[in-house]
């Protein structure tokens, strides 16, 4: 203890500081998707299939709300401004938020998600004075913007069926409401407007009606099947009987109207003002701002100027689909996003930006990528479906398919080539899934030099189809196995060409799975290899002699399983169609279980997780976006240099549970706490990574005293040493 003590006092060095939080959320998602808009000051807000945000008019700035900055949902269908410059949301599940920008804080109002209906969804927002009027599924809703108070439901409109979709309404001295099968007038003087007797209802034609606009003293409406001017309970058609008008806006005394293709103007005559691009880029809704018209689209926002159009997208993710994903070498996050025509390319994130791979920027015109594969060497693996996989190395893409590899596609087309994985051995070899080969050759190996060999599986069928793969330390290749047809063999393979001990073992649940269907693969620090099922998790400890187990927990004994990743402290993360779990490396312990209802997550359904190793960072992917975790599970460092302790100053004993966090440490480091005299306070095993915590507190569990500390961290042999001080504030 002298010795410590003498050891100390001669390091008397002061360490760098920072704050940092236990855990950062945030959401990414195609905010280009965009359903309505409208502006405030020089503000344009866009609510869309990814969020709300706003796009500031004077310095082109973006400002983007998801789950993780409050928001109940992302799934956006709504908006308005109040007369206060609140911004509200209305969501397709029934959510109503209420944003205040000046400070980010949301209000939430769930009386029509809480609702019993089993349609919900808000359709449009109209603000007007006090009083906010929300169109929904199955009615008109009104809140005070005051108070955020929820009044009550319009659900009968005159004659028409109880309960239908209300699609926007329109006032002035009265209120027009335009609904799904039809068109009603609050009755001149009516007060109680939740009564069916203060309405006059009207159908016409079976039409839909959309929106409603007063216009040189005419009530104009926008319907499916073109625009009509309603007049003494009567309507006429005024134009474009060949198409659904979705929006009228008028300005600057003239009337726009809008389609999903075009947008017209009506002052004395009817002309053309814009046009999409081509017939997948739709317009939704019409705002303007100094002279300017903006139209939201599937695919950003439309400016329409006299200098000339342009068109305003943020820089985001080009689809809400994580299909499969990975995390290169660099932190660079890769992502496959969708099969059979559903695909958008292949999206990257380098901690800053997002790059998408779409048909401009490659340039044989694929989308359908729908994996994708980190290799240690920098090149990453885009897996087609359909057209075999491409290479991405020092910027440039390269196409590998049936002409120039040996592998065969599926039965029915041989050139129709589905890469379903790709991963890399220990002696550098590429190796390949073909999901359905017409000539059985299932596996095949590109060498590190650059000779392929196919390999076939003894007694598969073609009622079998193959997609994940992980390689072990023994190089025995693990692959999934479907079932294409009813009643085909599903499970595992182990594959291992080794002359000298070849291995080919087929496992079903009859072996010990919990279940033949088998979604994901993942191999653990330890070499252990984890099999996630329709129906819980397995792991086989040596794959060297395989036996499946399958570990207790209850939390996810029965978890239909879509994905599993593995942390820097060898945890396991797991996806499944109710969240995420988090469990401990042996899976008996459960650490945390997100879901929509207490985290950002976008949904409950896991597509993917990948997991940013060097970073803490975790990466959930899922239909409606992505969720990215920031954690303090950090890969430990090869060698030790400074330990960090933050925060600065430590304070103990007031009530929270705060904790001391140190940084800087290698695998496996032992820690000890010692005063300012060298007396030992306490010591600990790290969890493995480059982070640890201490509680404050003694060996005798009291929390210690006001002063200064140090931490002196060991490796496993008591080589290697660092140090740290930090000061102690006892409340």
């Amino acid at each position: 203890m002298k010795i410590l003590k003498i050891f100390f006092f001669l390091f008397l060095l002061s360490v760098s500081v920072s704050a940092q939080q236990l855990e950062i959320w945030k959401n990414f998602t195609n905010t280009n998707d965009v359903r309505k808009i409208a502006v405030s000051g020089s503000s344009l807000w866009a609510v869309t299939s990814g969020g709300l945000y706003k796009y500031d008019l004077s310095n082109k700035n973006f400002t983007t709300y998801t789950k993780a900055d409050g928001l109940s949902s992302q799934d956006l269908t709504a908006l308005a401004v109040d007369k206060n410059g609140i911004i509200w949301v209305g969501s397709s599940e029934g959510y109503i938020n209420a944003l205040d920008p000046a400070d980010g804080s949301v209000s939430k109002i769930y009386d029509i998600y809480n609702s019993s209906k089993s349609q919900k969804g808000i359709n449009d927002l109209a603000a007007s004075g006090d009083t906010l009027f929300v169109s929904h599924d199955f009615g008109l809703s009104l809140i005070n913007v005051n108070s955020s108070e929820f009044m009550d439901n319009v659900t009968k409109f005159g004659s028409l069926s109880t309960e239908s979709k209300v699609n926007s309404i329109f006032r002035t001295s009265q209120i027009y409401a335009c609904l799904s099968e039809g068109f009603a007038v609050q009755i001149d003087g009516a007060t109680n407007i939740f009564s069916p007797d203060s309405w006059t209802s009207y159908t016409y034609s079976s039409r839909q009606f959309n929106k409603a606009v007063s216009f040189n003293n005419k009530v104009y409406v926008a319907t499916d099947a073109g625009l009509y001017i309603f007049s003494n309970g009567s309507f006429t058609l005024a134009g474009y009987s060949s198409e659904e008008i979705l929006d009228l806006y008028v300005y600057n005394s003239s009337l726009y109207i809008l389609s999903a293709l075009n947008l017209y103007k009506y002052s004395t005559a009817f002309e053309t003002v814009a046009s999409s691009d081509d017939s997948n880029h739709n317009f939704t809704n019409i705002a303007q701002y100094s002279g300017d018209i903006y139209l939201s689209s599937n695919e950003g926002v439309k400016v329409v100027s006299s200098s000339g159009n342009s068109v305003i997208t943020a820089n985001a993710p080009i689809t809400n689909s994580f299909m499969n994903m990975d995390v290169d070498a660099s932190g660079n996050l890769w992502v496959g996003t969708g099969k059979d025509g559903y695909g958008k390319g292949i999206m990257k994130y380098d901690g800053s930006t997002w790059t998408n791979f779409y048909t401009s920027l490659d340039p044989e015109k694929l989308s359908d990528y729908h994996n994708v594969y980190a290799a240690d060497d920098g090149t990453i693996y885009w897996m087609n479906w359909g057209q075999g996989f491409s290479t991405y190395a020092n910027s440039a893409i390269t196409r590998y398919n049936t002409l120039n590899t040996p592998m065969k596609g599926i039965l029915a087309d041989t050139t129709f080539l589905v890469i379903s994985d790709v991963k890399r051995d220990d002696d550098g070899n590429t190796w390949f899934v073909n999901l359905w080969p017409a000539d059985f050759n299932v596996l095949a190996c590109l060498s590190s030099g650059n000779v392929w060999t196919t390999y076939t599986f003894s007694s598969i069928s073609s009622s079998q189809i193959f997609y994940k793969l992980v390689i072990d330390k023994y190089s025995t290749k693990w692959v999934t196995v479907s079932a294409n047809t009813e009643g085909g063999n599903k499970g595992i393979i182990a594959f291992n060409e080794s002359s000298s001990n070849p291995i080919y073992q087929y496992y079903s649940s009859s072996d010990g799975l919990n279940s033949d269907v088998v979604n994901a693969l993942a191999i653990d620090e330890r070499g252990y290899i984890w099999i996630g099922t329709s129906s819980g998790i397995n792991y086989i400890s040596n794959p060297a002699s395989p036996v499946i187990y399958t570990p207790y927990n209850v939390g996810i004994k029965y978890q239909n399983i879509t994905s599993i990743a593995v942390d820097a402290l060898d945890q396991k993360w797991i996806g499944t169609k109710s969240g995420v779990f988090i469990l401990s490396s042996d899976c008996a312990t459960q650490i945390n279980h997100y879901e929509t209802s207490n985290s950002p997550l976008p949904s409950n359904e896991i597509t993917s997780i990948a997991i940013d190793k060097k970073n803490g960072i975790a990466y959930i992917g899922t239909d409606y976006g992505l969720t990215m975790l920031k954690t303090d599970f950090v890969e430990p460092q090869e060698s030790f240099t400074e330990l960090i302790t933050y925060p600065a100053p430590f304070i103990v004993g007031d009530g929270k549970s705060t904790l001391l966090k140190i940084d800087g440490l290698i695998k496996e480091s032992s820690l000890k706490i010692l005063s300012l005299t060298g007396e030992l306070i306490s010591e600990f095993q790290s969890s493995g990574g480059r982070i640890a915590f201490w509680d404050g507190k003694n060996s005798n569990g009291n929390y210690v005293s006001s002063g200064v500390y140090f931490v002196i961290a060991f490796d496993q042999e008591g080589n290697n040493v660092a140090k740290g001080k930090f000061v102690v504030l006892r409340k």
